[in-house]
């Protein structure tokens, strides 16, 4: 089989070889020189360079034509490039996620808009062209606190919360936001959702044609939104129950999600669960990992094997430990310096509860970017035990260390 990746996700993440024999098929990596540096040089694969991001499509027709081959399998394990394997696929054509399946996991107004037609709960919602549109306030839909974010976006990047709907409405119409395109007043790739108040849980599984082979639940302590705005955030696991397993089931099929891994944020409220959102993708962060310990199930080879073992593929069988797993990252980007010093936190990597931690060197420049990456944030680590042990060390975690900014001073001209 020749199997096109589109390369984006650090491979250290995904670990390809994990769940594609590249001994047996032909593998071709199409990315970034940046991205494809990260694939071990002993791997027996075809790296393409990628040399224009806004005609990657024309690249890969191109390379095809050029070298005579013909793709069996489109690959991409990043959320942001499903629409582009999906446009390959449509125009090579080569089976697999079509653009419109795919926008259904990707535009957040069309999957609540599909998941509310299964019955199940979701923030009333509109597009922001929509909500500006809107001359009397009394037609609105709802009121109070409200949340402005993209309809694709993720990690909580360009989402903003505002007490009032007539705040959120003055700070686009006067421009005030820090997003260039909403400020110039093109409002499409935005929507307004109500403010669910609650515990934010996240499903984190893999299904195949249709069935859930495995599932777990965690909820967060902090929150995505607060993460990018410069605070700590974890997640524990919980058990999952019947209730937890249904909504599972029915979001999936609500956006008609049959393959691959999926991850899945709900409110936690006194009327039940409320979906946030759903993605055709690992979780970030430690969630593979978590994942992994907790079910012996390493998610992206699952995937990897369910894309591109068609007919041969055999359904995993998880074998659930009896323990919880959790995972804490601190961020750095919101720090504004280039380095940054840590606090408080080797008193605590001896504790029970600690699998493993680790922090960034105070010579390693922070990044600039929003990121849950371990290995690219000042502080992250690995969780084990019950989930109120574990809630009870991320209590004590956030509130004893501290990410401090740092700068190396001149001491010629001190």
């Amino acid at each position: 089989m020749k199997i096109l990746i589109l390369h984006r996700i650090p491979y250290g993440k995904i670990d390809y070889h994990r769940g594609i024999d590249h001994r047996i098929h032909q593998v071709f990596y199409f990315g970034r020189d940046d991205n494809l540096s990260t694939i071990p040089t002993e791997l027996p694969c075809q790296k393409i360079l990628r040399t224009d991001q806004a005609r990657a499509i024309e690249q890969i027709v191109n390379y095809t034509e050029r070298h005579n081959i013909v793709f069996d399998c489109v690959v991409s394990l990043s959320e942001y490039e499903l629409e582009l394997a999906a446009s390959i696929r449509q125009t090579l054509r080569i089976d697999g996620p079509t653009p419109a399946s795919v926008e259904k996991v990707r535009n957040k107004l069309i999957m609540k808009e599909c998941v509310a037609q299964r019955g199940l709960r979701t923030p009333r919602n509109l597009s922001l062209n929509d909500f500006m549109s809107i001359e009397d306030e009394q037609h609105y839909s709802f009121s109070g606190k409200c949340v402005l974010k993209p309809v694709d976006g993720a990690s909580s990047e360009n989402v903003f919360i505002f007490n009032s709907i007539e705040k959120m409405r003055f700070f686009v119409a006067d421009g005030q936001t820090p997003v260039k395109s909403l400020n110039d007043g093109q409002y499409g790739g935005f929507e307004v959702e109500e403010f669910i108040e609650g515990p934010i849980l996240h499903f984190d599984g893999v299904i195949y044609e249709g069935k859930i082979l495995a599932l777990t639940a965690s909820e967060y302590i902090g929150t995505c939104v607060d993460y990018a705005n410069g605070s700590p955030l974890a997640s524990i696991q919980i058990a999952v129950n019947d209730e937890i397993y249904c909504f599972a089931e029915l979001s999936l099929q609500a956006v008609e999600l049959l393959n691959g891994a999926f991850h899945i944020e709900a409110f936690q409220t006194a009327e039940g669960l409320v979906f946030l959102e759903l993605a055709n993708r690992v979780g970030g962060a430690d969630v593979v990992k978590t994942f992994e310990l907790a079910t012996g199930i390493h998610m992206p080879s699952e995937e990897l094997k369910i894309y591109t073992q068609t007919n041969q593929y055999q359904c995993a069988t998880p074998s659930y430990s009896h323990k919880k797993y959790g995972w804490f990252v601190f961020p750095g980007h919101t720090l504004g310096t280039e380095l940054c010093l840590i606090e408080g936190f080797e008193a605590l990597k001896e504790h029970a509860c600690l699998l493993n931690g680790q922090t960034l060197s105070p010579s390693i420049p922070v990044k600039k970017h929003i990121t849950y990456q371990a290995h690219e944030v000042p502080v992250a680590g690995v969780l084990q035990g019950t989930t109120e042990a574990m809630q009870g060390y991320i209590k004590t975690l956030f509130s004893t260390v501290q990410v401090l900014p740092f700068k190396i001073l001149d001491v010629a001209n001190a």
